[in-house]
């Protein structure tokens, strides 16, 4: 089985992904946080310091860990979901998709006709992925290179089954902190409130009943374990800045 099919075989089986998150523009992080038992990576290039060039390499320590690779491209630059398959990535989760709309823009920029527009150019996807054949890469293609639009605003609450029904859309990725912002009407931040969770859980069951995939973000492994209770299929835990942290503060904690 090619590097290409990791993702979307492990979603599509029923299995549960956790999953890391990268925000820092440095290979040498993206390769420690890959050689970890995490089960893949999004690299954020929405809020993250990682600029295309970044991605690209970054990705390339990620894959080359057979990890499966995410990327989080910036509002509305579509077009972005396609270079990024095309270097290797095999999810795409894009931010504010607000409509119907917006989510078959982001299945037009990560299909092949029929089901897309995307262009033909995955040279890197394919020897990243060790594809020889061209044939092989545009049979797996639509079915491997993943597409989740982003459930964050109440605009999008408001319309998810419509957004679930744009053919070729995988699935959708729960931004929870901006949903609890756009649900208590911008007067806090507070993804872990019981009316936000009780928001996150309903959107997962609608998910799984449309048959689809669904992600979200989780700021700590708390919410992670009870996202996974939800039935999330994968899970993106923490950030690199949040590893150092982390690490550093038990370290500095741990002397007597």
């Amino acid at each position: 089985m090619s590097s290409l099919q990791l993702l979307s075989d492990k979603l599509r089986s029923g299995s549960q992904l956790l999953c890391g998150w990268m925000s820092l523009p440095d290979p040498l992080v993206a390769e420690l946080i890959a050689s970890s038992s995490l089960e893949g990576v999004l690299l954020d290039m929405q809020h993250g310091q990682l600029d295309y060039n970044d991605t690209v390499l970054c990705g390339g320590a990620i894959i080359a860990r057979n990890k499966p690779l995410l990327v989080r491209i910036p509002v509305g630059e579509y077009a972005m979901a396609s270079r990024m398959l095309d270097m290797g990535a095999t999810g795409i989760v894009a931010p504010m998709i607000n409509g119907v709309a917006d989510a078959r823009a982001l299945v037009d920029h990560c299909k092949y006709p029929p089901i897309g527009q995307r262009s033909w150019a995955p040279v890197l996807s394919m020897a990243r992925h060790g594809i020889d054949d061209a044939q092989e890469m545009l049979a797996l293609g639509n079915e491997c290179c993943m597409a989740f639009a982003m459930i964050e605003t109440r605009t999008a609450f408001d319309v998810l089954e419509d957004i679930l029904n744009v053919e070729g859309l995988d699935g959708v990725f729960v931004g929870p902190a901006d949903l609890s912002i756009a649900l208590n009407g911008g007067t806090a931040v507070d993804p872990l409130s019981e009316a936000t969770m009780e928001v996150v859980a309903g959107i997962a069951d609608t998910v799984k009943k449309s048959g689809k995939l669904s992600g979200i973000y989780a700021a700590h492994a708390s919410a992670a374990s009870r996202y996974r209770k939800m039935g999330f299929n994968f899970v993106t835990m923490g950030s690199d800045v949040a590893y150092l942290r982390t690490g550093l503060s038990s370290m500095i904690n741990a002397v007597e």
